[in-house]
């Protein structure tokens, strides 16, 4: 099957209508990124290319926990913008009731290691200029690793 164009409908194709070269414009490269907190992540590559990522302790939340930060690299002010951070608490932290309570965070998986948590920006980091094109690109990035961040699956092995 090959994706739908002008001269086909839905999975139907003929023949003619499948044309090798187009098909292959609509792979995507993917990059994994994996991390020392035993959490992995698959993202096409022109995001992975637009973004910083480090990992250290959430220095704000209760206990410091190991985490992942995602920022965007914004070129023109020379600057990383947040983007989003993956924590990983043990279960007797993620019974604290900080994190209960914790208004900001999302389960998304767990493994041998502890329990992994997204956490995103609450508000539009380029707030006043959203259309600009950093703005743009930034909440493009933004959309890109949310929709990946809650299917990844955290590694077991490390």
């Amino acid at each position: 099957m090959a994706p739908a164009s002008e001269k086909s409908v839905g999975i139907w194709n003929t023949p003619e209508s499948i044309n090798e070269p187009a098909i292959e414009k609509n792979f995507i490269t993917m990059k994994a990124y994996d991390s020392t907190i035993g959490y992995r992540i698959l993202l096409p590559q022109t995001v992975m290319d637009k973004m910083k990522i480090e990992q250290s302790t959430c220095k704000n939340e209760v206990g410091n926990p190991p985490c992942v930060h995602f920022s965007y690299k914004d070129t023109v002010a020379k600057t990383e913008v947040p983007l989003g951070t993956v924590i990983r608490l043990s279960k007797e932290q993620e019974k604290l009731p900080y994190y209960q309570e914790h208004p900001f965070i999302k389960k998304i998986g767990e493994n041998k290691q502890g329990i992994f948590y997204a956490m995103y920006p609450s508000e539009h980091s380029y707030a006043g200029k959203e259309d600009s094109a950093e703005g743009k690109e930034w909440l493009k990035v933004l959309e890109a690793l949310q929709s990946r961040i809650g299917k990844s699956i955290p590694t077991s092995e490390k």
